[in-house]
């Protein structure tokens, strides 16, 4: 049993570890941006820059001269109520002031108005890969299965603890405290290496997540136009579907018709693409694709 926990016990906080450097280290570089020669740091919160820049990365900006930014440079601008990061693509000058035209790599088209070079706060330079913590395996692997084994190490040390009180109840096994005994070694609850890993985990990961989830959507961006004044952002949410397919008759010969039908839900109008297959499902062969209707059901 002693074997069992010290292994466990060593697998528990290894892998604390092992995620405190990969949660702590990103959150000291984020709070410290000059570590790496970075100005300044950002959690990205929408994906109008995939697959370059993806939703939950943490980007890192220089401070230049706006008048050495290049086209094809990410660059990092400040309105009213944001800040966000977009792929130059025409740099002109207007009224004797510099201005930049800004696209995101996953946009149609480029963002409608210029922007200022009083608006520009510096180059992006790298990011570092975060996004990853916002999957579900991501999460799982990080965050979850640490907090499992952390959890599962606690609660054998806490029968260890009830089972030895148990026995010493029952006088199973006697503690010896006078001359020639040994004193028995007391079990902690919480050793203070796992509480300290596990504030650790939970402070860096609340510290890198937290943006994410406070200000962004929960969308991923993809387009935005402006018509009169206003700015109208088109984006795509994430929802969990089922689709079904049937045909009208299993088997049929050549020259014959077959339906083919079934419906999406929850119920949309979506563009469903048909394929078949001759060799058990090792290759398949598009055939058309059809426009399902508003309750969700589509037939060819």
């Amino acid at each position: 049993m002693r074997k069992s926990v010290k292994a466990l016990s060593l697998v528990a906080k290894a892998m604390l570890v092992l995620v405190c450097l990969v949660m702590i280290i990103p959150s000291v570089i984020r709070l410290c941006p000059f570590l790496v020669g970075a100005d300044e740091s950002y959690i990205v919160l929408s994906g109008s820059m995939k697959p370059t820049l993806c939703p939950g990365d943490l980007a890192f900006t220089v401070k230049v001269d706006p008048s050495d930014v290049e086209v094809g440079d990410i660059i990092a601008v400040r309105t009213e109520s944001k800040v966000y990061m977009h792929r130059v693509v025409e740099k002109k000058m207007s009224d004797g002031v510099l201005v930049f035209k800004l696209k995101g790599d996953a946009n149609e088209e480029s963002d409608a108005n210029y922007v200022a070079s009083s608006d520009f706060i510096g180059k992006t330079v790298f990011s570092l890969p975060m996004g990853y913590l916002y999957t579900r395996s991501g999460y799982t692997l990080i965050v979850a299965t640490p907090l499992m084994v952390l959890a599962a190490y606690q609660a054998v040390k806490i029968y260890r603890l009830y089972d030895t009180r148990k026995r010493r109840r029952r006088g199973l096994k006697a503690i010896i405290l006078g001359k020639g005994g040994r004193r028995r070694r007391k079990i902690s609850i919480f050793d203070m290496t796992s509480a300290l890993l596990l504030i650790i985990l939970v402070a860096g990961g609340t510290y890198m997540m937290a943006p994410y989830f406070i200000f962004g959507s929960g969308s991923f961006f993809t387009d935005t136009e402006k018509v009169g004044v206003h700015d109208i952002s088109a984006a795509t949410w994430k929802v969990s579907s089922s689709i079904t397919c049937s045909v009208s008759q299993s088997t049929i010969t050549l020259g014959e018709n077959v339906t083919i039908s079934g419906i999406i839900n929850p119920a949309r109008s979506a563009e469903v693409t048909i394929a078949i297959s001759t060799d058990d499902g090792e290759t398949w062969d598009s055939i058309t694709t059809v426009t399902s209707y508003a309750d969700g059901s589509y037939e060819y």
